[in-house]
């Protein structure tokens, strides 16, 4: 694993809906945090175009055996929780397994930090509309 700035040229994708400046967020930029995880493929020059300056990477450039999940996991929670200390709200962008980012969101729990996660879309990063304990407890059946 390594931290900086990853090799290889990307495209720039248009901006994220809604996060032009910290826009729509709340927040102000000294409260926002960017934290990438890139696993397989350099993301983190695509994710500076569309929204701004990246506080972390944790980049893996090769594939990951399910092995190696729990440690990337682990690694990756205490970095999130690292700038989510003071209040921060700490926006994720991850490009890896699934598992992978269903264990690190098992880490982070719900409430534990403040966390906004984005979709690759249609050549744009969207904001995920935040899970929230009304989502877990609603009556069952298909999603609205």
């Amino acid at each position: 694993m390594s931290v900086g700035q990853a090799p290889g040229s990307h495209q720039n994708p248009a901006a994220p809906v809604g996060a032009e400046s910290g826009a729509g967020f709340g927040v102000t930029p000294a409260q926002r945090k960017i934290f990438v995880l890139e696993i397989g493929r350099p993301i983190v020059e695509d994710v500076r175009a569309a929204l701004g300056p990246v506080d972390d990477v944790l980049s893996v450039p090769r594939s990951i055996s399910e092995l190696e999940i729990p440690r990337i996991a682990a690694e990756a929670y205490r970095r999130i929780m690292a700038l989510a200390r003071g209040g921060a709200e700490v926006h994720v962008v991850l490009s890896g397994p699934l598992a992978l980012a269903f264990e690190l969101g098992q880490a982070i729990g719900l409430g534990r930090a403040k966390v906004v996660v984005y979709q690759f879309s249609q050549g744009r990063y969207v904001k995920v509309p935040p899970l929230t304990r009304e989502h877990l407890f609603q009556a069952s059946g298909e999603p609205k």
